[in-house]
């Protein structure tokens, strides 16, 4: 009989989007990647949802999909991110779900997680609840069944999590050892644990008077060692340490839960360590990788476990020693920081936010009355977790509570009511409090998320709820004296948000001056451009929806450029509100509008025609001929500004489509990318070899959108031509689709000869 090996993800990303745009920021210390989603999505996410079994000599036998043998959850606004930017990593998540089902009797890998990450114990009474049913809902959208268990953040727990999640149908949770005060040894029988850990061989049941509930506590020394001690760079070795702990411990089963950031993000290539060390779990046979609600109904829990308290009998969690007080106070728990750094900034935020947040929900109370609603507001924030999932459209959600002849009015007033307790929500982010600094960026996004909300509920109160949070974290000290107190972080980040809309208004008016109409963008984040037209002033009126209130907003937007400080934005809301003229700058905008500029600068100045490309083959091969055959070489400026000329051609070619499966212009491209690696210092060749690798990628969804051996001929005879170049593109993307089309091609049983050889060249094993 063998043994049982669970290993479990916890994937998670916070909410880092502008909160009135939705739109992520451009993110620096994420280069080369755009922002740090995208850049953990390629190392971690889309590396397991694809990861690598190589063969003695660095070619691939097998793309794995990781998911399939790991117990996992994703937070539900890091999954909803990868659904909406990266489609193929989002599918290959969900069928590996699908999959787990039917090899485990009907129990998958995915298991929910409460929402947006709040420590629960800590949350307002009916927010725990929220939190919750929003993660339990987003998952049944997801995954489409319902969830067996639930990952609590931080696995933060105490009585009243544990009666929300029994009340809502959860059958299991995932606890840190350390977190169980006594456990029976036999039933009736106590032990009380003391500071040693819980055992992990088996499930434990926790009653509570609405029911019980399973908790697994996971094996800490297998935990600390995939987290800490880099066991995921051999998996020969990890192998060795799970059967030396199963053997001294004379157990059958052995389970353990980390970040899933660790499988190859925080440990490079750890995605396929893990892939390697499931195909040695598969091949010796000692072992079975399974699942929490698998194994939990063929070994239901028959003794009892009781939880520590913690500090105050406010809770536990996985990484904070003292219980929750991480998150409220300071409890001498810290990441980073320097030498007598302190945390006594954490009160006055935590106080100061239940402070807003009471405010919050007093003022939403009170709006809900003047509307045609019986429900309560606990109710509706329950009901409003299908808006938050992605599942229902907020105008129908509206229509549905207020009657489907509901006045436009209070349709808008609902939305804006529960867009700022989505907002409320997001502000208690755990991450805000985590690390060792208030200054930190992840403090400062939960203050934006705070300011938003104010912002939304500002028309309903008479209070002054920004004066009431400045004022209230002023006490809150950074240990940076640059930085100085709460208070000023309120006033900077305040005076840097711009008011509703005008960031897309601006967006969308920048747009139609720099791009062609084929470029015309209508969506930005959680706004829709509406119309635009010319204003008698000069400049452009742009009406505008946001898509999460349905409210309208109308801007005239004027744009000039000044000589000594650039290109000035002058926005005015002419609806709901007439405004004054407001002057803004690109950093006001923010660098997402920049970085789109520039590309569609980019994109504007390269279009070459078909007429130019045979002068510029014609130009290029004379060039490159001689300077190979003559020691005289002209001055610098002459070719750097063809350089210019040929880095502009290859990304007009390539981003333009002019290039076809055809082959028409490899002549062309080979002329361009020798003048490049030959004449280019560092700074080109990194470009040009982003260019290629942009349209290898755009490559990878022409074969998956229409496959051909025309096609895989062509894609062969770019790699071929880059890497002779001296060019080395990324062609992550490229080889999954390559393995996913070869495996399609062995199922109908044949392999056809372009595939193959593209393969070959994309480093794919292709089996005899």
């Amino acid at each position: 009989m063998s043994k049982t090996l669970i290993l479990h993800g916890h994937f998670y990303q916070p909410p880092r989007e502008n909160p009135d745009t939705d739109m992520l920021p451009i993110q620096p210390s994420a280069y080369p990647k755009e922002n740090w989603n995208i850049r953990i999505t390629d190392e971690c996410y889309a590396a397991n949802a694809y990861s690598r079994y190589l063969t003695y000599n660095g070619r691939i036998e097998r793309i794995t999909n990781n998911y399939e043998y790991l117990s996992f959850n994703f937070g539900p606004t890091l999954l909803q991110w990868i659904r909406r930017h990266r489609e193929d990593v989002y599918g290959r998540i969900i069928e590996a779900d699908r999959i787990s089902l039917q090899r485990n009797a009907g129990h998958g890998n995915a298991i929910a997680q409460a929402f947006n990450h709040t420590i629960l114990p800590l949350d307002a009474p009916g927010d725990a609840e929220t939190q919750i049913a929003w993660g339990i809902e987003d998952f049944s959208y997801h995954f489409g069944r319902d969830a067996e268990g639930i990952w609590l953040p931080e696995s933060a727990v105490n009585d009243h999590v544990l009666d929300a999640a029994i009340s809502m149908g959860i059958t299991f949770i995932i606890l840190s050892p350390w977190q169980a005060e006594r456990v029976e040894s036999v039933p009736g029988t106590w032990r009380n644990l003391g500071a040693s850990p819980a055992p992990y061989d088996h499930p434990y049941l926790l009653e509570r008077p609405g029911g019980n509930l399973a908790v697994f506590f996971y094996h800490p020394g297998l935990a600390e060692g995939i987290s800490f001690g880099h066991f995921l760079r051999d998996a020969d070795s990890l192998y060795r340490h799970i059967r030396h702990i199963t053997d001294h411990d004379g157990t059958r089963m052995i389970h353990t839960a980390t970040d899933g950031e660790i499988y190859g993000h925080h440990e490079p290539f750890g995605d396929m360590c893990l892939a390697a060390l499931i195909q040695r779990v598969h091949s010796d046979g000692e072992f079975t990788m399974t699942n929490y609600g698998a194994f939990l109904e063929a070994h239901p829990p028959k003794l009892r476990a009781v939880l520590k308290g913690g500090e105050e009998h406010r809770g536990t969690s996985w990484s904070c020693s003292h219980g929750v007080s991480r998150w409220y106070k300071d409890c001498g728990c810290s990441t980073g920081g320097e030498a007598g750094w302190n945390q006594k900034w954490r009160t006055p935020l935590r106080k100061s936010f239940d402070e807003i947040s009471s405010r919050l929900n007093d003022i939403c109370v009170q709006q809900l009355a003047q509307l045609p609603c019986e429900t309560t507001l606990p109710q509706l924030l329950i009901r409003y977790g299908r808006v938050v999932s992605g599942r229902e459209a907020p105008c129908d959600f509206a229509r549905s509570v207020l009657g489907s002849d509901a006045a436009a009015g209070d349709i808008s007033l609902l939305l804006k009511l529960m867009e700022g307790q989505r907002l409320r929500m997001y502000m208690y982010t755990s991450c805000g409090w985590f690390f060792s600094d208030i200054s930190g960026i992840e403090t400062r996004q939960n203050i934006r998320f705070a300011l938003q909300a104010v912002t939304l509920y500002d028309p309903y109160t008479q209070d002054n709820l920004f004066y009431l949070l400045e004022d209230m974290l002023h006490s809150a000290k950074s240990n940076m004296k640059s930085q100085g107190r709460g208070s000023r972080m309120v006033r900077e980040i305040r005076d840097s948000m711009l008011p509703i809309g005008v960031e897309a208004a601006c967006f969308f008016v920048l747009n139609r001056h720099v791009t062609r109409p084929e470029d015309y963008v209508s969506l930005y984040g959680d706004f829709t451009l509406i119309s635009m037209e010319k204003s008698s002033l000069g400049g452009d009126i742009a009406e505008i929806e946001k898509q999460s209130t349905s409210e309208r907003y109308t801007f005239t937007v004027i744009t000039e450029f000044d000589r000594t400080e650039g290109l000035l934005i002058h926005c005015r809301n002419e609806y709901p509100d007439d405004g004054p003229f407001q002057e803004l700058t690109m950093d006001m905008l923010g660098s997402y509008t920049v970085s789109r500029l520039f590309i569609w600068i980019d994109q504007s100045l390269e279009r070459v025609t078909d007429n130019d490309l045979d002068q510029i083959i014609h130009d290029m091969s004379y060039y490159t001929g001689i300077s190979r055959q003559s020691t005289y070489q002209p001055d610098k400026h002459f070719y750097i500004a063809n350089m210019g000329t040929c880095m502009r051609t290859l990304n007009s070619l390539f981003r333009l489509g002019l290039v076809i499966s055809s082959g028409e212009h490899m002549e062309l491209i080979q002329a361009l990318l020798d003048f490049i690696f030959q004449k280019g210092g560092p700074g080109e060749k990194d470009t040009t070899n982003r260019i290629i690798s942009g349209y290898l990628d755009k490559l990878t969804e022409d074969i998956r959108e229409s496959s051909s051996d025309n096609l895989y001929r062509y894609v062969k005879e770019m790699l071929i031509l880059t890497r002779d170049s001296g060019f080395v593109p990324d062609i992550t993307r490229l080889q999954n689709t390559i393995y996913e089309e070869l495996n399609r091609q062995l199922t109908e049983g044949r392999v056809s000869k372009e595939l193959s050889e593209l393969c070959m060249q994309a480093g794919i094993v292709v089996p005899d």
